[in-house]
């Protein structure tokens, strides 16, 4: 049997050994030179990781522990701290708040609601206070679990989605039991903390420069102090903090105040201010970055010029013993050859035809609209302003012995709303306010109108409807009876500052 094992092993041994040198020399070519097997290799996979925010509730603290019977939101409030521990910026948020009663009656009013939480770049955090002030809700005893949920309606796409939740878990005793109770730590509950809550104040911004004289714009994140309907606004030395000028007691808590010029007396060369923002109460503050008030920066004047864009318009009406059947093919009587396009228009024309047995006349009124594009002016400080025109030919026939409706004057009107396509009303043409007249008697002779108020209002962004330009005649008692004026190179002339 031993001879039978012996012999079985030794065969094995035999075939491995002989299968080792069959396998290893299967590399080797013809005289013995050594084959390396080719291996392809794969590339190593790169993985690229998206940066991206991670909005936490950091735990919460109280100002002074809750009473029964306190009203909610004044002796004791939470300071809850939204971090963005991400490496990437988080874009706006929403903070949830919900309560629910652990034992007792239930939760009091107003400690449910949702705070609006402010853009916040990699380890920037925001601080607010909550509840609300709610005199009519009072803490009552019990035990009691708030909720705080950041991004609670999932605005920001975040590395972390399952952090976003953090809980406080505390209890409010009885009056009776209070002072008992005032030394125990509530259940789950950080230390007690003095509220350090900072309104956020976001403009001005730190290491700006604002000129004197110019409204100074003031933003602030109301949300911290929402139940305050307003707060008080001021200027405090950035050194010593001491208060400079209360710029607004009593504005509206709004978020912004955007109409304060700073003073040229704070154009102090080596000092630097901030805003403060206070609650009536000075429970809760904010303070802007340090910013500094220069001087008013030298302006130059800059002259513009401006050409107009006409549009004339008339009115027709035919008069006259227009009976016969003569009358129904009477041609019109022209009144003077057509403006051209860069020309203005104006008067009237009335004159007696006859045609076969009808006897007529034909009355024309001419008026002119004159827009300017004022885009290039918009929001520019205009400091002279000018209509400027010329007289081109004209065409007069006094009526009669009478030269009473002939006039070199010429009215303009500045229009308030849109202008009537033609023909247009006969008589009593005025859709517009009288700004100026103005009169010229001879051929290229110019006028320059002052229009300095009304160009402001338009460089102001108000309503820009143009100008009508018109004779001063309203209806004419004569026939014949002719004035009709032409005016060429109208301009809109004038400086401004920058």
């Amino acid at each position: 049997m031993k001879s039978f094992v012996l012999k079985l092993s030794c065969r094995l041994f035999t075939g491995m050994v002989l299968a080792v040198i069959i396998a290893t020399s299967a590399p080797y070519a013809e005289g013995g030179t050594l084959k390396p097997i080719k291996k392809a290799v794969r590339p190593v996979a790169v993985m690229s990781v998206k940066a991206l925010p991670d909005l936490v509730v950091k735990p919460p603290s109280w100002s002074s522990p809750p009473k029964a019977g306190d009203p909610i939101g004044t002796a004791s409030v939470l300071n809850l701290t939204v971090l963005n521990q991400g490496s990437a910026a988080a874009g706006a948020s929403k903070l949830k708040i919900a309560c629910q009663p652990l034992g007792g009656t239930g939760c009091p009013g107003g400690l449910d609601g949702t705070i609006d939480i402010q853009p916040l770049d990699p380890g920037q955090s925001m601080t607010y206070a909550w509840p609300p002030a709610n005199i009519s809700e009072k803490w009552l005893p019990g035990q009691y679990r708030l909720t705080f949920s950041a991004d609670d309606a999932k605005q920001v796409s975040e590395s972390n989605e399952a952090n976003n939740a953090s809980h406080l878990i505390f209890t409010v005793p009885s009056k009776k039991n209070f002072e008992a109770a005032k030394d125990m730590a509530p259940i789950s509950q950080a230390p007690v903390l003095a509220v350090s809550l900072a309104i956020p104040v976001q403009s001005p911004a730190a290491g700006t420069e604002h000129e004197a004289g110019q409204p100074l714009s003031i933003k602030w994140n109301k949300g911290p102090v929402s139940t305050y309907p307003t707060v008080n606004i001021l200027l405090v030395d950035a050194q010593d903090g001491q208060v400079r000028e209360t710029i607004k007691s009593g504005a509206a808590n709004n978020g912004a105040y955007l109409t304060w010029p700073a003073p040229q007396m704070y154009a102090w060369p080596g000092t630097s201010y901030r805003i403060k923002i206070a609650t009536p109460d000075s429970k809760f503050t904010g303070k802007s970055g340090v910013f500094t008030i220069v001087a008013p920066k030298a302006k130059k004047k800059v002259p513009f010029i401006l050409d107009a864009q006409i549009t004339n318009g008339w009115a027709y009406a035919r008069g006259g013993d227009l009976r016969p059947q003569d009358c129904m093919s009477a041609p019109q009587v022209q009144p003077g050859r057509q403006p051209g396009s860069h020309e203005v228009k104006i008067g009237h024309f009335v004159k007696q035809a006859d045609h076969g047995e009808c006897g007529y006349y034909d009355e024309y009124y001419f008026r002119s609209r004159v827009t300017f594009d004022m885009n290039a002016l918009a929001g520019k400080e205009i400091v002279e302003a000018a209509l400027m025109i010329r007289l081109g030919d004209s065409i007069e026939l006094a009526p009669g012995a009478t030269n009473a409706e002939l006039s070199s004057q010429c009215d303009i009107y500045r229009l308030n709303g849109a202008w009537p396509a033609s023909p247009q009303s006969l008589y009593d043409f005025y859709p517009g306010t009288l700004l100026k007249s103005f009169s010229l008697y001879a051929e290229n002779e110019t006028a320059n109108i002052d229009l300095l108020n009304v160009v402001k209002d338009w460089a102001a962004g108000q309503a820009n409807h143009g100008l009508m330009l018109r004779g001063p005649l309203n209806r004419s008692q004569y026939a014949d009876s002719v004035c009709v004026k032409y005016y060429h190179s109208v301009k809109l002339i004038g400086w401004y500052l920058e």
